[in-house]
């Protein structure tokens, strides 16, 4: 398992160093489709020039993707929280099944830029519009001009205020049964992952968010997960994009 582990680690990084010479490239030509870690992105032609280059570069979701690739095993089952352009959910679903994928997104410009992404790749993971919280019912997403900055949490006076259905995260738990998950949502696992059952769940990549949560409750959230047996894999784990692991009972 270690080899296993370090041989995929070492071929990580070997692909990483030819991220550099395809940037300029793409800064050059500027293409309407990327190619990232295996997985066709469009790169819509509203895009921001901050996910431009963060498409451009291989940046976006780089970290997550790293501990998709090093540690989401074949018989995972994946539910990810916060899909953005579906790039994790289809990475997922390449090396699981799209069967034992399911996705949540609550941006619902992202929908059909999540299921063009599924499409483009060959994978059908479920993909359900709607926030995960403690109760069913609808919750207001704050919708940035650049979609990874929104959240529930309202951070500028541009923001645009959406109702989008909420449902319960124990429900969901208890139904999808995830041996892995992935939250990005912005600030809103401080909330979210002390609400739900993780007794089932072995793996959790999660990225946190100390601009919006602070620093201490941040710090205070790790803390949590690892009294719940979620111990974090700093071997791959970053400040803010980290792994989690199950330490055995």
């Amino acid at each position: 398992m270690e080899r296993d582990r370090f041989l995929a680690h070492t071929r990580w990084l070997l692909a990483g160093a030819a991220r550099y010479p395809r940037y300029a490239w793409r800064l050059l030509t500027r293409p309407a489709l990327v190619r990232l870690h295996g997985v066709a992105i469009e790169v819509a032609p509203d895009a921001t020039p901050a996910l431009r280059r963060a498409l451009y570069s291989e940046r976006y979701e780089r970290g997550e993707a790293r501990c998709v690739l090093l540690r989401v095993e074949p018989g995972d089952v994946v539910l990810e929280i916060g899909a953005g352009l579906g790039l994790l959910s289809t990475l997922c679903a390449l090396r699981v099944g799209s069967e034992r994928v399911t996705a949540y997104e609550a941006n619902p410009a992202l929908i059909p830029r999540i299921r063009a992404t599924h499409s483009a790749n060959g994978v059908a993971p479920q993909l359900v519009h709607a926030v995960l919280a403690r109760n069913a019912g609808e919750a207001e997403l704050w919708v940035e001009g650049e979609f990874v900055a929104s959240s529930l949490l309202r951070r500028s006076n541009s923001a645009t205020r959406v109702r989008v259905p909420q449902h319960a995260a124990s429900e969901v738990i208890a139904r999808v049964k995830p041996s892995c998950l992935i939250v990005d949502i912005e600030g809103g696992e401080v909330e979210l992952l002390p609400a739900i059952d993780l007794r089932g769940v072995r793996k959790l990549i999660l990225e946190l968010h100390p601009d919006r949560i602070g620093e201490t409750r941040a710090a205070m959230l790790v803390t949590w997960l690892t009294a719940q047996g979620l111990c974090e894999d700093r071997s791959i784990s970053s400040t803010r994009k980290k792994f989690f692991a199950r330490t055995p009972a």
